[in-house]
């Protein structure tokens, strides 16, 4: 019986093609669109939630205030960190991150050219970040970066340098012309929705021996650089308002004396992507909370007038059947079966409007990485855009 009523309405359908290409034209191009926004607004609150402790991993931030004004900055002072493990050692880890870009010398792959040379982005940290950040390990562990001059490569630069990453395991190369550093451990490539995507971590020590070669002072409290930031692993039992207080009398301690007004805030993980003011070192592509509200306010604007108009042109396609819905009476179709077949053709025209509004969103998301944070081979069937679409197909077949 229902393939019967399918039979009958896509011969409707096919029958008044002009209507129904404008139906579905229509449909399609809303349901496109709202589906692009959907996916990008998905993407954007999915940034770092991949970590198994993103609800407990904090990022210290600087607020110094002035007579008029205040600056806010993403970076501390370089003694803080070692300070918070004296001064509040109850918290679980303490990551300092020291962000740098550097020459690297790798050794030539070609006897013309006895060293390939990379401008990296390096980040000096501890083993304790991979407590905080998930990591698969292709080769190493996170003990690697307890060493000196031992570094930790991600699969797509280890493979830029040495050929492979299963052949970069050990090798020697040189950062900044000076420092010796070997590969003690590999890393898959991390996911590009994260505020730290790194591709090549070195240990903390060998930024400690070599101090001046990338600014950094240990005892220095005056000087404060966004490149320099410091993220917590906190216990989820503790309280984090104690925390805050502590952390605004170890501000009062050290910056006052320094004759600084500076404030220490501390920022949750999921505030990092969409606190503009205070920016993002090794990922600058931040969003407000407010321009994603903006996003979805339009996006659903935009579904309820596809759906207004599909209603309405569906509702004029309906007065012009009064003859042919007769006919059906008088050859012994009851009230059910003509309910039915209603729906059966609006089911199909909204079918096909959303599989043609997930070709259009499929050709034009890889574009968007050029205007906003998508990547360039974003992921578009994911449960919740399926959920999205068939709560979409589900509406609009009722609603007509």
């Amino acid at each position: 019986m229902l393939a019967n009523h399918l039979k009958t309405a896509w011969r409707n359908i096919v029958r008044q093609k002009q209507a129904s290409f404008i139906n579905l034209l229509g449909l399609s191009l809303g349901v496109a669109a709202a589906l692009i926004l959907f996916v990008i607004v998905q993407y954007e609150w999915s940034y770092d939630r991949f970590h198994k402790n993103y609800d407990h991993i904090y990022r210290i931030v600087t607020e110094t205030q002035y007579e008029n004004s205040a600056d806010y900055n993403a970076g501390v002072a370089y003694p803080l960190p070692k300070a918070l493990k004296v001064d509040m050692p109850q918290i679980t880890a303490i990551v300092p991150l020291h962000a740098t870009g550097g020459q690297v010398d790798i050794p030539g792959k070609h006897p013309e050219n006895p060293v390939d040379k990379y401008s990296e982005q390096v980040l000096f940290t501890t083993p304790d970040f991979f407590r905080l950040f998930d990591a698969t390990y292709l080769a190493g562990n996170a003990t690697a970066l307890s060493e000196p001059n031992s570094a930790v490569l991600d699969r797509e630069t280890a493979t830029r340098f040495f050929g492979s990453w299963q052949h970069a395991m050990g090798q020697h190369f040189r950062l900044a012309n000076a420092i010796p550093l070997h590969v003690a451990a590999i890393v898959e490539d991390a996911p590009p929705n994260s505020n730290l995507p790194y591709h090549m971590l070195v240990s903390f020590p060998t930024l400690e021996a070599n101090p001046g070669l990338f600014d950094y002072d240990p005892n220095n409290w005056n000087s404060i650089s966004s490149s320099f930031q410091t993220y917590l692993l906190l216990n989820p039992a503790e309280d984090k308002s104690a925390i805050a207080k502590q952390l605004d009398d170890l501000s009062k301690k050290y910056f006052e004396e320094a004759g600084r007004n500076r404030i220490l805030h501390l920022q949750p993980l999921n505030d990092v992507h969409f606190d503009t003011r205070y920016g993002n070192v090794l990922n600058d592509r931040m969003i407000k909370r407010s321009t994603l509200t903006t996003l979805t306010l339009i996006g659903l604007f935009i579904l309820v007038m596809a759906a207004i108009n599909f209603i309405n042109l569906s509702t004029a396609q309906a007065l012009g059947k009064g003859k042919e819905i007769g006919v059906r009476k008088v050859l012994g179709s009851s009230r059910k079966n003509l309910i039915i077949q209603s729906f059966s053709e609006t089911f199909l025209v909204v079918c096909f409007s959303v599989a043609a509004a997930i070709g259009i969103a499929y050709l034009a998301l890889p574009h968007l990485h050029y205007f906003s944070n998508m990547p360039e081979t974003p992921t578009l069937l994911q449960s919740e855009t399926l959920l999205f679409l068939c709560g979409t197909l589900v509406l609009m077949t009722l609603l007509s």
